[in-house]
């Protein structure tokens, strides 16, 4: 802001209308429209969003597109499978025969924690729908 900028917002605030140049018009113009607001207050909104976001419907819908995206993603699977002719006995995976435990323990150990934050923090926290 310029000096002149803050002089006019001085005056604005003190209440001095002193000048009536362009520039003090256009500061009371925008001072009238700020202190509008814009969005006046709905009664109820907030208990609508939130129950927008609760409703089953949407949990519903959400399922839906979550077993249709498996689905698909196996449906897309077996189709490369057949294709492609994909052979498992692949050199790849006999390397990972030897750490068959250790894959085993890291998909307990990621079920455990999902199994955790199910039963313990979503429920007390509720920091998840």
């Amino acid at each position: 802001m310029t000096g002149s900028d803050e002089q006019i917002q001085n005056d604005l605030d003190a209440g001095l209308s002193s000048g009536n140049s362009a520039e003090h018009v256009a500061y009371r113009k925008v001072f009238r429209a700020l202190s509008n607001d814009p969005y006046p207050n709905q009664p109820g909104l907030a208990d609508r969003v939130v129950s927008r976001v609760t409703s089953s419907a949407a949990g519903d819908r959400d399922l839906f597109w979550l077993a249709a995206g498996i689905a698909l993603f196996l449906a897309a699977a077996v189709l490369a499978i057949v294709k492609t002719g994909f052979n498992p006995h692949v050199n790849l995976f006999k390397s990972f025969s030897g750490y068959s435990g250790f894959v085993i323990f890291a998909v307990a150990f990621i079920l455990l924690i999902n199994l955790i934050d199910r039963i313990w923090l979503r429920d007390k926290l509720k920091i998840y729908p």
